[in-house]
């Protein structure tokens, strides 16, 4: 997101490389704490971090990876606390060490932990969204948390070859909006958490151009 990491003009030759036809979903960033952690929430996630330093282990999906960068900026950017990252091989590993409590905490994208936070299995602290969603109504936006502006997605969008004609860049956009729409679909995004774009080729070009 250009409120965290100013990208810069993501430019480009609508001649030589890409046309944008559509967004499709947003998945944000969430922050997340093993069930034995004795912490409900960003401040006393912050508070036991300072008590105990160089000793708060957070897991993500990999150096480099989205979730890496989640953490880290969170941790020594906005806390200002020292953890330890442990990078796993994705998600799915990460996840697994979290609930077997291997690690205090993971930064990772929210679809795969809203069932487990909906059972109350793991602690959802806080997600990297402008607004709290529907899928995990009791976690707290880190906006709320008391750290405004954080606001982290990973995005899925779709592109066609430069030269494709106008018309079928509508339809295909036409096609993308009434699928994401249709009510099986929206459903089963809603409940994982992810945010349903289908704008328009000009404004999922704007938003690219940040």
């Amino acid at each position: 997101n250009p409120s965290i990491y100013p990208r810069g003009k993501l430019t480009y030759d609508e001649k030589a490389d890409f046309i944008p036809i559509t967004g499709l979903v947003r998945i944000n960033q969430a922050l997340l704490a093993s069930k034995s952690l004795p912490v409900s929430d960003v401040k006393e996630l912050i508070a036991l971090a300072k008590q105990t330093p160089g000793e708060l282990t957070f897991g993500t999906a990999g150096v480099g990876t989205s979730s890496y960068i989640a953490g880290e900026y969170f941790f020594k950017h906005l806390a200002k606390v020292e953890a330890i990252h442990v990078p796993y091989q994705g998600g799915a590993p990460a996840m697994n060490a979290l609930m077997g409590n291997h690690v205090d905490a993971n930064a990772l994208t929210l679809p795969p932990a809203v069932p487990h936070i909906n059972t109350g299995r793991l602690r959802g602290i806080a997600i990297a969204s402008e607004r709290r969603l529907d899928a995990v109504k009791d976690v707290p936006t880190y906006a709320e948390s008391g750290f405004p502006g954080f606001d982290m997605n990973d995005w899925n969008g779709l592109f066609a070859a430069a030269g494709t004609p106008p018309e079928a860049i509508a339809r295909m956009q036409k096609v993308c909006a009434e699928a994401i729409k249709d009510a099986k679909v929206r459903e089963k995004l809603d409940a994982a958490g992810a945010v349903l774009v289908a704008n328009s080729p000009a404004d999922f070009k704007t938003w690219l151009d940040g």
